[in-house]
Parts: C-alpha cells; structure tokens; sequence
C-alpha cells in the first residue's frame, strides 16, 4: 500500500531542533519526497490521508526554510491539484508572512478565496493587500474592486492562472491550470455571448432560438473559440452552451432519468 510508505511526518518545532544546522538541507529532502510523491500519486483520488501528509510535509519544509519560496508557491498549487484547498491557503499565508516583498503569494491565497471558498469578501481583501505590496501588477487593484462589486470575477480567474501557467514547469500541475483556465475562459465567453443575446431579444421583442442568429443580426461579429473544444448552440432548455457542455448535461439527465427509473422500479407495489 502507498500510504504505508508515507506514515512518518515530520513535526516542524521537533524538525528544527534535531536537523541542528542542517535545516536547509533537511527541508531539500522533505521537499524532494513530498514533489516524488505528489507526481506518483497524481492519477489518483485523493483522500484526507493523502493530503494530510503532503500538506505535513510541504509545511515542515517550509519551517526548516522559512524563506525559501518554492514549497510556497508550488506546494500551494500542489495542495489545489488535491483539492486541499484550505491547507494551499495556509500555505500561501504562511510565505506571504515569511517573504513580505512577494505579491504572488498573497494573491494566490486570495484567489483562493473567490475559486474555492465562494468569499468575494475575502477575497478582495488579500488582493488589496497584495496591490499594495512592492512591484505588484497594477491591474491588481482592478481586480480587487472587482470582487468587491462582484463583477468580471472570470476576467480576473483568466488573467490569475494564465499567469500561474507561466511560472509553472510541472507537467501535472500544468495539466491541472490548463483545466481550471479554460472552464474560466469558458464562463467569460458564455457570458459575453449571453449578454449578446440579451441586448438583442431586448431590441427584437422576441427570444433567440439559433446561435447563427446572434453573427447574422450583428449582436457580435464573430464566434469566439469554444474551450472545451465544441461549438456554440442554444441548447434545448434555452441555455448558450458548448456542445461539449450540452452532451455531457444531457448523459447526466439520461443517467438520473435511468436511476429514477430502477429507483421506482424496486419501489413496493401496494
């Protein structure tokens, strides 16, 4: 079994003392295990055990090292790509506090916050704090205000990890952001072309019902690239969607119309 291999986890406070002055070196090793690790159990479900002890050792890492930024800025996504995403935010606080001068750090940990907390709030407060940190992008700022009015939230989601991308090497890690970006780039342009739509059933007094519609009419002067790979539609319930999006809603109304049915089925006669 692959958990049996991963039992032992270091306690930071203990780690420190025995490591004497080691500490560098010792924190290259639990970092190295815990990056061997997370790569051979990339194809797997994670379960708490899982990302209990990765995230045990990536913290560890980071109190033999406190200013060393990689087990921060990767172990934080590493953490995402779980779906730890509490123990990612601890971390990315944790180097936020530990290296000042980083803007990312404490960025990430607000994107947190809007991607997987659902915390417009918080979210807009880290970003704030991170705008005001040394060299930090000035569309930072933007991108505060914008969680707090709760507007153009998948702008901000695109520019994030198109810029988590760049910085990052790590074939599953990259996997995981090229999935993430392109639901959000999804969710951006599905918006825009409903808002499209809107505007001109709003000018028409009627429904749209075709997609062509919405380039014929001039609501929009071309289609823009579908990222899950499909084409735009209208779909049956009225929606603009990805075909992709459509069949994939359609096999899951087809899988709970069967359950319904074997449910009733089993159901006592009177």
């Amino acid at each position: 079994q692959f958990y049996t291999q991963l039992m032992f986890r270091p306690d930071g406070v203990r780690m420190r003392l025995a490591s004497m002055s080691y500490r560098t070196h010792v924190a290259d090793l639990l970092w190295l295990k815990a990056v061997l690790a997370f790569g051979t159990q990339l194809s797997e479900t994670p379960t708490p055990e899982w990302r209990e002890w990765l995230g045990g050792m990536i913290w560890t890492a980071t109190e033999l090292d406190p200013k060393w930024r990689t087990p921060y800025s990767y172990g934080g996504l590493m953490l995402k790509v779980v779906e730890a995403y509490d123990l990612s935010t601890e971390i990315f606080m944790k180097g936020a506090e530990a290296i000042p001068e980083d803007h990312f750090l404490l960025f990430s940990a607000g994107m947190n916050h809007f991607l997987y907390r659902d915390d417009p709030q918080g979210a807009y407060e880290l970003l704030k704090r991170a705008s005001e940190r040394p060299n930090a992008p000035a569309w930072y700022k933007g991108a505060a205000r914008a969680f707090l009015i709760k507007k153009s939230q998948p702008e901000v989601a695109v520019r994030f990890l198109s810029e988590e991308l760049e910085v990052t090497s790590d074939p599953g890690l990259r996997d995981s952001l090229s999935r993430h970006l392109n639901n959000s780039l999804y969710e951006l342009r599905l918006g825009k072309l409903e808002e499209a739509r809107g505007a001109l059933e709003r000018n028409l007094g009627r429904s749209i019902e075709h997609i062509d519609e919405l380039l014929a009419l001039g609501a929009v002067e071309e289609f823009p690239e579908d990222p899950l790979g499909g084409a735009w539609l209208v779909d049956k319930d009225g929606r603009i969607r990805s075909s992709i999006a459509a069949e994939k809603a359609a096999d899951q109304d087809l899988r709970y119309e069967r359950g319904l049915l074997m449910y009733m089925g089993r159901w006592p006669r009177r």
